[in-house]
């Protein structure tokens, strides 16, 4: 599930649109990074291994499920986003590097956006922050 403080931040996220990505604003919303910031390849919270340290913690589970972090990807992650419905599976997510937000895409239609990542894969929290 989604937490009052995560839809506060979804919220706040959509006011960003400079100097932001997907992975950087899934981690905004979880309250693991302090603001809405680009991290990614060549950014030292990315090379220090911030992404592979929160999925550690987190559940992998087989279909998406409202809360999960959606993550696609190929050698290293391509992209990032929030399920915020189970049925029909709704993602928010950045579509690319200070791209505004969209709250509500249909997850097939992510999948088809990435299709070129051939790995998809859904995480849950596996204990309430």
């Amino acid at each position: 599930m989604i937490n009052d403080s995560e839809n506060q931040r979804m919220e706040l996220a959509k006011s960003t649109t400079v100097g932001t990505n997907c992975i950087g604003t899934v981690l905004y919303v979880l309250g693991i990074l302090d603001s809405d910031t680009y991290v990614g390849s060549g950014e030292r919270r990315w090379e220090s291994g911030i992404v592979d340290g929160l999925l550690k913690q987190m559940i992998k589970i087989d279909n998406p499920k409202e809360g999960a972090i959606l993550v696609i990807r190929k050698n290293r992650i391509g992209h990032m986003g929030i399920i915020v419905q189970e049925t029909p599976p709704l993602v928010y997510h950045r579509p690319g590097i200070n791209k505004a937000i969209k709250s509500a895409t249909p997850l097939n239609e992510v999948l088809n956006t990435y299709s070129h990542y051939p790995i998809k894969e859904f995480y849950i929290k596996s204990s309430p922050r």
